[in-house]
């Protein structure tokens, strides 16, 4: 899993991953205008090479079945 420490219930994670532009621009106004914290989700997805599988592409198929073994699946996962 990756994810960010934010004080919020935390464990060990991978790096996170990368907000996109608009994602950055509305993490900058919404702190000033409102004090919150934008952050990344907290995904099963692997940022760095991890056991054997390499890290994610941002190829957008997810949903489709990672065909790397980038997001968490697991029978995927226990194959390798």
């Amino acid at each position: 899993m990756s994810g960010s420490a934010e004080g919020l219930p935390d464990g060990k994670f991978l790096p996170p991953m990368n907000l996109s532009c608009g994602a950055l621009q509305a993490r900058e106004v919404i702190g000033k205008k409102f004090g919150w914290r934008v952050m990344p989700d907290r995904v099963a997805n692997l940022t760095v090479p991890h056991r054997g599988r390499p890290a994610c592409h941002y190829c957008d198929e997810c949903q489709r079945g990672c065909h790397t073994a980038s997001y968490f699946c697991s029978i995927a996962s226990s194959a390798l």
